[in-house]
């Protein structure tokens, strides 16, 4: 691969890692860890997974409108909501955010509570799923008792989520099922319930994506239908194949063939990987519940960073880049660095995490390749070794060599090498 030298490239490495380049500019290379034990079924990977659907759910994931309350219609601030398969519909399809006032959760402030049925462990992997929307956005989740409008998390057959603050229920289920215990799974379903509905379906996904019907089991293909550009809005930001509302490649297949192919096939593994919430989520998640407007004062962020919705003094940086004003690269312990690349083939070998183990979240690792201006980078990677996943679940490799440095970058995996 080449790339000119104006741009920044990152490897995203579950495993041991070997590659080579030559001649160049910055590039970031970034190595993540999460393997899987041989104990976890394969379908406890990302949404894709089959078995993690239910087929009588509106996109597999979003709660029917005629579960959600049996209520014909009812007029909020001039805005008509009515609770029907219709509307359910509607919703779905107004924007890849749902944007009605009374379906945010007020200021941000999300109380949730969960089953009895659930493990400790489970409960930290939830916990640990709410952290990744909280962490970098002005949303806060709460522990609450049963006095309050709140999520909870139960068991059920599948993993699914209504879309938004559902106004004036005490109890609104997200439910879990075991093979759904992933963050980036539940990460997804919290997702939905603030609001978010899927990446594959934007008005614009045609231009990113080509959706195979064919190869969709009969009766499902309501689920990756097009929404129209008048209800079309996702604020201004460019597509993302890396999030974490974007089903994966094999989502409702009846076969082996894709259903979702990216119309760049370096993005085959991005779609559907299993890292939590992007870059781009983010943001969306900022834009959606008015967050960037809290900081009184502005500073100056570069790399496409913008100011941290609960830290202005600092600025929230795109994956690979770090720094209180995003100017350097991303800090990862024991790993990492700055390198040169030269006209001659150089060789690195990187390695990170203990085979067979296994974490709920990732570790990661990031290098920058620098070169003059007028040089190209090649890359080369002649080998990666470690678990065998689909979608970076369990680990891969992640190179970002795009202009825009927010979108995810093109992702590899053991089974594509």
């Amino acid at each position: 691969m080449s790339y000119s030298a104006a741009q920044r490239m990152l490897l995203v490495a579950a495993v041991l890692i070997t590659w080579s380049c030559h001649s160049t500019s910055p590039m970031a290379i970034h190595s993540l860890r999460n393997m899987r034990p041989g104990n976890v079924p394969k379908t406890d990977s990302s949404l894709p997974s089959y078995g993690t659907f239910n087929q009588n759910l509106d996109e597999g994931d979003i709660m029917p409108a005629e579960l959600q309350e049996k209520i014909s219609k009812e007029k909020k601030n001039g805005y008509t909501i009515a609770f029907s398969n219709a509307t359910i519909t509607i919703r779905r399809n107004k924007r890849q955010a749902f944007y009605a006032v009374d379906y945010f959760w007020q200021n941000g402030v999300v109380p949730y509570r969960f089953d009895s049925n659930f493990s400790e462990h489970t409960k930290d992997v939830i916990k640990k799923s709410m952290k990744k929307w909280e962490k970098d956005t002005c949303i806060s989740f709460i522990p609450d008792s049963n006095r309050k409008e709140a999520l909870i998390f139960v068991r059920g057959s599948s993993c699914s989520s209504y879309i938004g603050h559902m106004p004036r229920w005490k109890k609104q289920p997200v439910t879990i099922n075991y093979n759904c215990e992933h963050i980036h799974t539940i990460s997804h379903e919290i997702g939905h319930a603030l609001g978010f509905l899927h990446t594959h379906t934007r008005t614009d996904r045609d231009h990113y994506i080509a959706v195979k019907f064919k190869n969709i089991q009969n009766g499902l293909s309501s689920n990756f239908m097009r929404t129209s550009q008048q209800r079309n809005y996702n604020y201004g930001l460019p597509y993302d194949y890396g999030s974490v509302m974007h089903y994966g490649k094999n989502a409702f297949a009846k076969n082996s063939d894709l259903t979702i192919i990216p119309r760049i096939s370096l993005y085959e593994d991005t779609i559907g990987s299993g890292t939590g919430p992007t870059f781009i989520d983010l943001l969306m998640m900022n834009a959606h519940y008015k967050c960037l407007d809290r900081c009184k004062y502005h500073i100056r962020c570069v790399n496409d960073g913008y100011q941290h919705p609960r830290d202005c003094n600092r600025c929230l940086c795109p994956s690979g880049y770090g720094g209180r004003y995003c100017e350097e690269r991303a800090y990862s312990s024991g790993c990492g660095g700055n390198l040169r690349a030269t006209s001659e083939w150089q060789v690195l070998s990187a390695q990170m995490g203990k085979y067979g183990t296994y974490n709920d979240d990732m570790s990661y690792c990031y290098w920058w390749i620098q070169a003059e201006k007028h040089e190209v980078i090649r890359v080369e990677i002649t080998s990666l070794s470690g678990s065998c996943s689909e979608g970076c679940i369990y680990g891969g490799l992640e190179l970002k060599a795009n202009a825009d440095k927010r979108i995810t970058g093109y992702r590899i995996t053991v089974a594509l090498i």
